[in-house]
């Protein structure tokens, strides 16, 4: 006699009388983060090893309910079937089990996990509104699915096909804006297991302190990204810019997403704008940014933040400024003195952005067999008269430089990267 029983993981596993011993119970635990993350249906086949065989069933079951079966003294093989991919039992999907005349119950377990198709969370920084806001998931041109979601917030989408995803924030505040490493549209590949994330970060800013973002310049030599940007602040209180290289849509071409700098000086040229020569090293090769943009956001001390601006780079590598001298030397042990003279072809030079490498673990970062990276100033120097790098006293010491690093800069971004490995002459 066969009898099956389906309840849920808290009754009694011996069942209704008339069933009688011995018992074989099935007790799955399969979990995820939200009940649609689940399967509708679980398959458990049951089959009798001994020979000879007289049960071999297929039960489609809840997946959180227990399952109870009356049967013969022998030995079973329990499959679980019907799992999608994006779930994982924990040691397999067969089980066996012993009943024993002389026994109660014999019990297997089945521990799952189930992810998520693709998980969308929301972050708000700064002045979060009250308001929500419109997501829509689409493929193509096609339009998957639209949702509303909170400033902060996640959503499970939980039975999306493989596919690679644009996710698009609509009904934004228009003092709002999306700041995803992805640009405002950000594309996420759901794999055939699932468990695709992607995090939309969005900022909000008081409309009469936020920063602007007067003009930018930037080009890519070198591996190099160099960029002048002018920012106007009604409060004198930019503290720090981003600053990425994309693919002109927004998405960031750099392995870790944008790059941010803090402690903006406070060196202006006007009572309330603030001009900024800088440069970072991606590293990346030249070919990557020959059809890229350069990005750029000032952000001020009380978190607000300027609309993101970007630019296509120039490639008028011929207008750049050039040095007709430069030299960085030791003076002593106290300082590195620098001397420039620069001409530029279309008389439009700013100034200079001072960097420097040191011997691997100087900045107190993990050894890992390269130089460390350091600069001087974040928003980099007006004009050709370089100030000396301080030594020692908490900063880098003496033995601890390899080589100076000067990246000159004109009003349209072109620039020229000069290094000095030699600080002795």
């Amino acid at each position: 006699m066969l009898l099956l029983v389906c309840v849920q993981a808290c009754t009694d596993p011996q069942g209704p009388a008339q069933g009688g011993p011995p018992y074989l119970a099935i007790l799955p635990r399969i979990s995820g983060p939200d009940a649609g993350t689940l399967p509708s249906v679980v398959r458990y086949r049951v089959r009798m090893l001994s020979a000879p065989s007289i049960v071999d069933t297929v039960l489609a079951r809840a997946p959180r309910d227990t399952v109870i079966l009356s049967l013969p003294p022998a030995a079973y093989r329990i499959d679980l079937d019907g799992l999608p991919l994006r779930c994982n039992s924990r040691d397999g999907t067969i089980r066996e089990a012993v009943l024993f005349a002389d026994a109660n119950t014999s019990i297997v377990r089945f521990n799952v996990t189930c992810l998520p198709s693709l998980v969308v969370r929301t972050k708000t920084l700064g002045n979060v509104p009250t308001q929500a806001y419109a997501l829509r998931v689409s493929v193509g041109d096609s339009v998957v699915r639209d949702a509303v979601m909170q400033p902060t917030d996640s959503l499970y989408l939980d039975d999306v096909a493989p596919a690679t995803y644009r996710l698009e924030l609509r009904s934004l505040p228009q003092r709002c804006g999306v700041i995803s490493t992805g640009g405002t549209a950000p594309l996420v590949m759901v794999p055939p297991r699932g468990g695709a994330e992607l995090t939309l970060f969005v900022d909000c800013s008081n409309p009469a302190d936020r920063p602007s973002v007067v003009s930018l310049a930037a080009s890519y030599r070198h591996g190099a990204l160099g960029f002048v940007a002018r920012v106007a602040d009604p409060n004198r209180d930019v503290d720090r810019y981003t600053v990425d290289l994309t693919d002109c849509r927004g998405a960031s071409l750099l392995p870790t997403g944008a790059r941010t700098r803090a402690g903006v000086a406070t060196s202006l040229v006007g009572p309330d704008t603030v001009t900024i020569v800088a440069a970072i090293e991606p590293g990346l090769p030249d070919a990557v940014a020959r059809n890229a943009c350069a990005s750029f956001r000032a952000i001020d001390l009380a978190g607000n933040s300027s609309p993101t601006f970007e630019l296509p780079l120039s490639t008028d590598s011929a207008q750049a400024p050039q040095a007709i001298r430069f030299n960085a030397v030791f003076n002593g042990t106290s300082s590195v003195a620098m001397t420039l003279s620069v001409l530029d072809p279309d008389d439009d030079f700013v100034g200079a952005f001072i960097a420097f490498t040191l011997r691997d673990g100087a900045l107190g970062q993990a050894i890992d067999g390269r130089p460390e990276f350091g600069i001087l100033a974040v928003n980099g120097v007006r004009g050709n008269v370089l100030p000396s790098i301080p030594l020692g006293g908490g900063r880098p010491e003496y033995g601890d430089f390899l080589s100076v690093i000067v990246y000159l800069l004109d009003a349209r971004g072109n620039m020229t990267r000069l290094v000095d490995t030699d600080l002795i002459r």
